[in-house]
């Protein structure tokens, strides 16, 4: 059980780094400084600007409806 817990974890949290560090949010992040952000910067406008809540509800609602496809 925990090895699947960590695991599901893993893929979350791998899936973030992604998006924090995805052409989206470099060009927005980019567009807020002025310049072609650092990653240190990237991620503090992916932060700051609920990026960890709004890609938190998005994966729960893309979750919650692959599990509700699977039960079908």
């Amino acid at each position: 059980m925990d090895h699947m817990v960590n695991t599901r974890m893993s893929v979350y949290i791998k899936a973030e780094i992604e998006e924090m560090f995805g052409p989206d949010n470099m060009y927005f992040a980019g567009l807020a400084l002025g310049h072609g952000p650092t990653k240190n910067e990237a991620v503090w406008h992916y932060i700051n600007n609920g990026g960890p809540a709004d890609f938190r509800r998005r994966w729960e609602q893309t979750h919650k409806l692959v599990a509700q496809k699977a039960v079908l």
